[in-house]
C-alpha cells in the first residue's frame, strides 16, 4: 500500500472560480457606459433531483429538454448541485451529466483525490490542503468571491462531514473523523488568459496586445478556450497534448479501434487501470485484462469507501448526485 509523505501537502490553484456554486458572487458590469453591480451567473445548471431537494418554484426556472437540470431565469440558488455548463440548447442525451467543479472539490475533500478504483493501493485519503484561487478582475470585493468559494467548497465540506457523522452506519461515522476541513484563498495575481481577465478587457474594450493601435471600425477580436490540454509528470518527461473532444492523444485521426488504442492518453480509465495492476498483482487472481474497468474498480474499491459513497449521495449536501446519469438511490 502507498499513502501521501508526513511532510506533504496538496493545495490546488485555479486560475478562475471553479464553476457551479462557487461561481455565484458579485462583479461589476459596465453597460452603456454606466457601472452596475450583478451577481456574476455561472453556467452550471441547478439539479432538480429528488435527492437534491430543489423544486421548480424555488429556483423560478424551467427545466430544459425533459432533463433534471434547471435554467434559472433570477437569481441562482446557493450551496446547491449544479451539473456542467454546457449550451442550453443541447438535447438531454447530448448533455453533460458530469457534476459541477464545485461539487467535485466537496467529494475530492471527503472521499480523497485518489478515488475508489485505488483505495486499496492507496487506503489512506489524498486530500487537498487549500484551494487558491485568482481574483477576478471584475470582482465588486475580493472578499465577496473569497466568501463564494468558502460557502462551496468549506462550508459543504463540513455539512457533508457532519451527514457522514450522524448517518447511523459506525464505520462510515469512523471515517468521517478522518476529514481535514480545507482552507480557501484568494489572491491578487491574475492569469492574464484566464476566462474572467479576458471577459474584462473585452467588456471593457481595450485590447490584449497593448503593441498595437486598433484601426478605426475594427471589433475586438472573440476569444474562445482552447479545446486541447496538457499534461506531463515527474517520471515521465514526455508532455502529452489531449484533444478535449475526444480524449485521446493529438495524432492522426482515429479510424478503427486499434487507432484508438494507439493514441490513449496515460490519463485514461484503461491505462491507469493497467498500471495499477501492475502494482496491485495477485496470484490466485484473473489477469486484470479479463475485466472490464467497472468490474475491475468494483474488485478493488474497499467497503468503507463504497459505504462512505453511498452515504455521501444520499444524505447532506451532496444528496442526488448523478453517477453514471443517473440519482444514486
Amino acid at each position: 500500500a502507498f499513502q501521501l509523505r508526513d511532510n506533504v501537502q496538496l493545495h490546488l490553484y485555479v486560475s478562475d472560480s471553479p464553476c457551479g456554486d462557487a461561481s455565484i458572487y458579485e462583479i461589476e458590469s459596465v453597460e452603456a457606459a454606466q457601472e452596475t453591480i450583478v451577481h456574476q451567473f455561472t453556467g452550471a445548471k441547478v439539479l432538480t433531483t429528488k435527492g437534491a431537494h430543489v423544486c421548480l418554484q424555488e429556483c423560478d426556472g424551467e427545466v430544459i429538454d425533459q432533463s433534471r437540470v434547471v435554467r434559472e431565469k433570477g437569481e441562482q440558488l446557493l450551496g446547491k448541485l449544479r451539473t456542467k455548463s454546457g449550451r442550453s440548447n443541447l438535447l438531454a442525451a447530448r448533455r453533460s451529466t458530469s457534476m459541477s467543479c464545485s461539487d467535485k472539490l466537496v467529494r475530492w475533500a471527503v472521499m480523497g483525490l485518489q478515488g475508489s478504483a485505488l483505495s486499496k493501493m492507496i487506503p489512506e485519503p489524498i486530500r487537498l490542503a487549500s484551494c487558491i484561487v485568482s481574483a477576478d478582475p471584475r470582482n465588486r470585493l475580493i472578499e465577496g468571491q473569497r466568501l463564494a468559494l468558502d460557502r462551496a467548497f468549506r462550508v459543504r465540506t463540513v455539512q457533508a462531514m457532519e451527514a457522514l457523522k450522524h448517518c447511523g452506519d459506525k464505520t462510515v461515522a469512523q471515517f468521517s473523523q478522518t476529514v481535514a476541513i480545507p482552507e480557501c484563498h484568494i489572491v491578487l495575481k491574475q492569469f492574464d488568459c484566464g476566462k474572467s481577465s479576458m471577459e474584462k478587457a473585452r467588456v471593457m474594450d481595450q485590447p490584449l496586445d497593448h503593441s498595437r493601435k486598433r484601426k478605426r471600425g475594427e471589433s475586438l477580436p472573440k476569444y474562445s478556450p482552447t479545446g486541447f490540454s496538457i499534461n506531463w509528470t515527474l517520471i515521465d518527461t514526455d508532455i502529452e497534448l489531449i484533444v478535449g473532444a475526444r480524449g485521446v492523444r493529438q495524432g492522426k485521426k482515429p479510424k478503427c479501434e486499434a487507432d484508438y488504442k494507439t493514441l490513449e492518453s496515460r490519463l485514461c480509465r484503461q491505462q491507469i487501470k493497467e498500471t495499477a495492476a501492475l502494482a496491485l498483482v495477485d496470484v490466485s487472481d484473473e489477469p486484470a485484462k479479463s475485466y472490464s474497468y467497472s468490474q475491475w474498480k468494483d474488485r478493488n474499491t474497499l467497503s468503507v469507501i463504497r459505504a462512505v459513497r453511498e452515504k455521501l449521495f444520499q444524505q447532506g449536501p451532496l444528496a442526488g448526485w448523478l453517477v453514471g446519469g443517473q440519482q444514486m438511490s
